[in-house]
């Protein structure tokens, strides 16, 4: 009976956190202010209408909790449950978690690159069984050859205690290591010519033809914009390599990059949420982030961003042809002519002699994409409107744009409506019904 109980008080306490958590992160969802870099304007979301409609969901929210808490309160006392306190000493368990940062090599407890040095080690991609690291000695290109196996192999979560990938084959005059093997078959070593240079010491240009190599072969598990080393021909040291991999190859990175020619900086995340929402096309590698916008491009991304952002499908009642310039059969047609019915896209038609044009090659000035983002997402954007009218928004711009403008960083902007009715229809249930309890406690 002691254990049932616990077991009780185990879930009832759980749905109980599970509704206070829920009531905290709604009251996150809006009503937040934005405050962006220096290349973008200040953007305050307003969210009038979902303030209102957060007002309503807060009291609604408000009685079925009170509901709940009764009804909590009726069934305990009808199951006479006592609820014990429990004290626990946590002081040795505590101890053991916080001082859980013990450095795998005695000689890197004070270099400044320490983190990149224990990763690998924690990882196995290196060896830890010996005592130092030795972070400033010279590294041997086969050291390299052997980190970067192991994390190709990491990336793919391979055991790297087993010899699972590793070749059974032998390409070389005498026998070598099965690393040396499966590095030839992965098209890393076709420069190397003789097992002499495998003992050599790493420069710079042997890192770069290696990570090359690596690149040509696996473009997607590697990035070469991490590799932040000068370009000379000195030789390399243990804590450089450790971190170039690291770095590289994305190893402490839990989502791999979608394209591959985004920048290491804030607005790669940017790109990468979008591409998450499927507003942008990921299936294309390269983004082209520092290319210009243009509206047709704009127009696509808006529109898919809007109705992530309210939890809509892309319903177009009717086609009037009345856009000039529009090929009604290209992928751009359908976004335009949603865009046209429900008045996101006003600004940028031109009416020429009673003509409506669109002009979907032209570049999007900043000015453009401000004043169409801010009226769609209901933001209020402060810029400098005659400088910004007369410069271009790129790629990668806009893509932060977009998610700063709807909010896409909070992880229940974009299907808040949705989660929120569920949620309060589940509570409703369990309230109302109380034989859902018998599946619950």
């Amino acid at each position: 009976m002691v254990v049932r109980n616990k077991q009780k008080s185990k879930n009832l306490f759980s749905i109980l956190g599970v509704v206070m958590l829920s009531l905290v992160g709604i009251s996150t969802v809006f009503g937040n202010t934005v405050s962006a870099t220096e290349v973008y304007p200040t953007i305050t979301n307003t969210h009038q209408e979902s303030n209102s409609s957060l007002d309503s969901v807060g009291k609604t929210l408000s009685e079925i909790f009170s509901q709940f808490v009764v009804f909590v309160k009726e069934w305990v006392k009808e199951n006479n449950w006592k609820v014990t306190k429990h004290t626990f000493d946590i002081s040795q368990d505590a101890n053991k978690i916080l001082n859980n940062t013990e450095d795998e090599f005695s000689d890197i407890s004070n270099h400044p690159d320490k983190e990149y040095i224990n990763f690998i080690a924690k990882k196995n991609i290196v060896s830890s069984n010996r005592e130092e690291f030795k972070p400033d000695n010279f590294v041997r290109l086969h050291e390299l050859i052997k980190i970067l196996v192991n994390s190709y192999r990491f990336k793919l979560w391979y055991n790297l205690d087993s010899n699972i990938w590793l070749t059974d084959s032998n390409y070389f005059e005498k026998p070598m290591p099965k690393y040396y093997n499966t590095a030839y078959e992965m098209w890393l070593l076709e420069w190397v010519y003789s097992i002499d240079d495998f003992e050599r010491y790493l420069s710079y240009e042997d890192l770069k033809v290696v990570l090359s190599n690596f690149n040509v072969q696996y473009p997607e598990l590697i990035n070469l914009l991490y590799l932040d080393i000068e370009n000379s021909d000195r030789t390399l040291k243990r804590w450089e390599v450790s971190r170039v991999v690291v770095n590289s190859l994305m190893l402490n990175q839990n989502n791999q990059l979608t394209f591959r020619d985004t920048i290491s900086s804030e607005y790669s995340q940017a790109i990468e949420k979008l591409a998450q929402l499927e507003i942008v096309n990921a299936n294309n590698k390269n983004f082209y982030p520092s290319e210009k916008i243009v509206r047709g491009d704009f127009v696509v991304m808006l529109v898919k961003s809007y109705l992530k952002a309210t939890n809509q499908e892309m319903i177009v009642d009717n086609m009037n042809f009345d856009i000039e310039d529009l090929d009604y059969n290209s992928v751009y047609a359908p976004y335009v002519v949603y865009a046209q019915e429900n008045a996101l896209i006003d600004y940028l038609f031109e009416t020429i002699r009673w003509k409506t044009y669109i002009n979907l090659n032209q570049n999007m000035t900043k000015h453009e994409v401000y004043h169409t983002v801010s009226k769609v997402a209901n933001v209020v954007m402060n810029y400098d409107i005659p400088q910004a009218d007369k410069e271009f928004m790129t790629r990668w711009e806009l893509a932060q744009i977009l998610v700063d403008s709807f909010n896409f960083e909070n992880s229940w902007s974009s299907l808040a409506n949705s989660q929120i009715e569920r949620f309060i229809d589940n509570v409703k249930s369990f309230t109302e019904d109380k034989k859902l309890a018998s599946l619950i406690f």
